[in-house]
């Protein structure tokens, strides 16, 4: 259901984000694309561009935002009156960080397709558009709703394809070869550091301990699968590493006290 608010000329903006968006998509980007536009024109466009950049700040609002600073300086205008007159056309609710640069430069309408439940910053997570934050930018209208069903199915679509800049696949190779180079030289050094004079029994030994492999080896390689498999779909990933980091700094802290108290 499209927003009542929306106009013709809005509608046919929107339609260009979404090609944008669709650049996005074609490039292996998150599927967000957004136009700037002032005085009928558009002054700036953008799509994610975080994986090409290796860059995170690189949202489309951001890349916008940039071609916006660009078109003042080359027809020497004033960005701060150019963005105080200036819509916001994006196919997703900007995240926090976008909507709060949104705010400072006083961007005075925002509109969206889809919203965003996971980084929203436009009241799906925090209502960084509200008046109730002091002494921070200017409060933003938005109008959200136009094609949020394909917005929404452009997002399904990015995020059921693999990322080929993900770093989980990264992390299961690189268990299974420390399970691999684990088992091959605790079974190697078990099998000779036993005194075998003939090579051949010797060898013998080895491949036997090596088919014998000890089950911690194995266990460990396995839950260390599960833990990561398991963060990275419930997304848990830094929480883990932080409990795991807080945890290991408190155990220092006591061992560190131990060894200064029986001093």
């Amino acid at each position: 259901m499209e927003p009542p608010e929306m106009t013709e000329e809005m509608k046919n903006w929107m339609d260009k984000a979404f090609q944008m968006a669709q650049d996005a998509l074609d490039n292996g980007e998150v599927p967000v694309g957004c136009l700037m536009v002032h005085d009928n024109q558009i002054v700036g466009r953008g799509r994610n561009e975080v994986n090409e950049t290796k860059n995170a700040t690189r949202h489309a609002e951001m890349v916008a935002t940039d071609q916006v600073i660009d078109w003042c300086k080359k027809n020497g205008k004033g960005s701060k009156e150019v963005f105080e007159d200036t819509i916001l056309y994006v196919t997703v609710e900007p995240c926090i960080m976008c909507a709060g640069a949104l705010r400072l430069l006083r961007i005075p309408l925002v509109v969206y397709g889809c919203c965003n439940e996971r980084f929203g910053g436009c009241g799906s997570v925090l209502n960084v558009a509200e008046n109730s934050i002091p002494s921070t930018g200017t409060p933003f209208k938005c109008i959200p709703g136009y094609k949020a069903e394909k917005a929404v199915e452009m997002l399904k679509t990015f995020y059921k394809q693999e990322n080929p800049n993900g770093w989980y696949p990264l992390i299961y190779l690189h268990i299974l070869r420390n399970a691999v180079l684990k088992i091959f030289f605790h079974s190697f050094f078990f099998a000779f550091s036993t005194k075998i004079k003939s090579p051949k029994k010797g060898m013998n030994h080895f491949c036997f301990c090596l088919m014998k492999t000890p089950c911690n080896i194995l266990l460990h390689t396995i839950f260390k699968l599960i833990i990561y498999g398991s963060c990275y779909y419930l997304e848990l990933l830094p929480s883990v590493f932080l409990f795991c980091s807080v945890l290991f700094c408190n155990c220092s802290v006591k061992k560190k006290r131990m060894t200064e108290h029986c001093l």
